[in-house]
């Protein structure tokens, strides 16, 4: 496993996300709590899908593989959200054999189970196509403002729909 970098940036004011959340400061990451949230994330998938997972880590980037089972990346703390400062980025998911069998929706029940440990305050699905914007839209999620093929929702309300 590589090592991660310093924190992505200084703590810094936010405003209001339109959504009734403020998210005051952006916190910094240490390298201790992103190894904890990679390897929590590491475990569920593991208990999950079983077989062998493959991941490698990039800074706060995570890659996970199992098998021919699943491929899920995921970014901890993206700057691009300035909305969003404590959110998890799921960048891309991939289910090849179990479509359609409630794996997202369990994934996305996890992180919002996991959320508080980690501060996060938002989860973000990004690259959403016909199947994940179902899937969003299940579970609350809206497109994002003036970010294509982007739906978020902020864990309050997720906490809500599921």
């Amino acid at each position: 496993m590589k090592r991660l970098g310093k924190g992505l940036e200084s703590m810094m004011n936010s405003s209001d996300d339109n959504k009734g959340i403020k998210c005051t400061k952006r916190r910094v990451i240490s390298d201790e709590e992103c190894n904890d949230l990679f390897i929590t994330i590491k475990n569920y998938i593991t208990e999950r899908f079983g077989g062998h997972v493959e991941y490698t880590q990039e800074k706060s980037r995570f890659f996970y593989k199992v098998d021919e089972v699943v491929d899920i990346s995921i970014r901890y703390q993206p700057v691009g959200y300035i909305d969003f400062y404590n959110c998890i980025a799921i960048a891309g998911i991939q289910f090849y054999k179990q479509k359609r069998q409630g794996n997202g929706t369990q994934f996305i029940k996890f992180l919002c189970t996991i959320s508080e440990k980690f501060s996060i305050s938002h989860i973000v699905i990004e690259n959403v196509n016909d199947e994940s914007s179902a899937l969003a839209r299940s579970l609350g999620f809206t497109k994002t403002n003036n970010v294509i093929d982007t739906m978020d929702i902020d864990i309050l309300t997720l906490k809500g729909h599921i």
